[in-house]
Parts: C-alpha cells; sequence; structure tokens
C-alpha cells in the first residue's frame, strides 16, 4: 500500500478518480478516515461513506482500500485543473457599475441555516460558478468564478490586499446583498466602486481573473 503524505488545511493532498477523472482534496482525517472534498466532479461518484455530486461534497474515505490515485506533482494538479477550466462555456461578463464586495461570495450569506439555504440555491442557479459567471438569489445577481487552485489567499495585483477564499469562488458581490444576512463575514471582503459598467473575464491559459481595472491570479 502507498505511503501518504500527512494532509493538513495548508498542505492537502489531491487524489483523482482513474474512472471518472473527478479530483478531490484531502486536509484532514476524521475518526482514523481521510475527510475527502470533491474539488472537480464530472459526474456523480460515491467515494467513502456517500455520493459526491457536486464541488465541495465531503466524505470519509480509507484511502488504502479506494481506487483513488493520489496525485504526486504539481505539475499534473495543474494539467487537470487547466483541462477541466478549459471546458467553461463562458469566460466572461459584463457588470454593472455600482457598488460590490470583492472576495468569495460565501462571506456574504454567513452561517446561518437561512443564509446557508440562499447559498445553496446561488450555487444551484449558476453550476457553481464553473461554466457560468452569472447566479442569481432572489433579487440578486451575484458575479463569479471558480478558483484555478481552489482555497486559500488571493492578492490583488499591485496592492497589499489579500482576500481569502473558503469556497473555490472569488467574485463580486452586490453591496445591498450584506444587510441580507446580520451574521455575514464581510469582513473577509473588500468594498470597491466602479462608476462605470466593466468586464470580468477569467483567463485559464494565465491563471488570472480580471475585474475591471483589478488583476486576481486564481
Amino acid at each position: 500500500m502507498p505511503e501518504y503524505p500527512i494532509p493538513t488545511y495548508f498542505n492537502p493532498i489531491y487524489f483523482v478518480s482513474p474512472v471518472t477523472g473527478n479530483l478531490f482534496r484531502c486536509e484532514s482525517t476524521w475518526r482514523g478516515l481521510h475527510s475527502i472534498r470533491a474539488v472537480r466532479i464530472g459526474q456523480p461518484e460515491t467515494v467513502g461513506d456517500r455520493e459526491h455530486t457536486q464541488t465541495g461534497d465531503y466524505s470519509h474515505v480509507d484511502l488504502k482500500t479506494s481506487n483513488l490515485r493520489l496525485i504526486e506533482s504539481d505539475d499534473e494538479y495543474f494539467q487537470l485543473m487547466r483541462a477541466w477550466h478549459k471546458t467553461y462555456a463562458v469566460q466572461q461578463v459584463t457588470v454593472p457599475a455600482g457598488t460590490y464586495y470583492m472576495g468569495d461570495p460565501c462571506y456574504a450569506f454567513g452561517v446561518s441555516e437561512e443564509g446557508q439555504k440562499a447559498w445553496r440555491l446561488l450555487m444551484g442557479s449558476c453550476d457553481l460558478f464553473g461554466t457560468q459567471m452569472t447566479g442569481t438569489w432572489g433579487r440578486f445577481t451575484i458575479f463569479a468564478s471558480r478558483t484555478f487552485c481552489g482555497d486559500g489567499t488571493f492578492h490583488i495585483e499591485g496592492t497589499d490586499i489579500g482576500l481569502m477564499v473558503d469556497a473555490g469562488v472569488f467574485g463580486l458581490v452586490p453591496e445591498s446583498l450584506l444587510g441580507m444576512f446580520p451574521d455575514n463575514d464581510g469582513g473577509w471582503l473588500h468594498k470597491v466602486t466602479f462608476r462605470d459598467d466593466f468586464v470580468f473575464s477569467r483567463d485559464i491559459e494565465k491563471g488570472e481573473l480580471t475585474i475591471g481595472q483589478f488583476k486576481i491570479r486564481f
């Protein structure tokens, strides 16, 4: 049996399914089992104690008895992610002028049951911001993209601003949305005003998001 490195949140290890090509992130253990989170799902697949149907799904699995294959190099990981991102149908969208909060949209929804329900509805409206870059919840429109590398800290080029990502998504939330969920984590977001309509685009080859005048490596 292969010996796996010890995974942590900041030093995760990645696995790919040889059957489906689905990609999984392992960052911790739970009662002796590894906690696996789906990073990229092309088709539903049962891994460990539950079925994965979308990005973000968790399961607990004994890696020694699973058929998942360890991704042993960063090069292989990036090749897999680049191929996946190239299938995205939408690569840019025009965003109306206004005031937005930039960063991971999940922080705007808080952790209450109501907020989490709204978050799930948003993500269901936009294919998890994979093939689409526009999602809706109620009267609100959110503009975002899945990141190239999952979670972490993403820096706005030319500034000292680093924004945390915890849901694998980076984008823009309308200012008025934050008032809907008082327990929001808006402190993790960066407030910015755009005086004119602007383009939000993603360049898979460069691994770069462009949001108006801002550039973020993703």
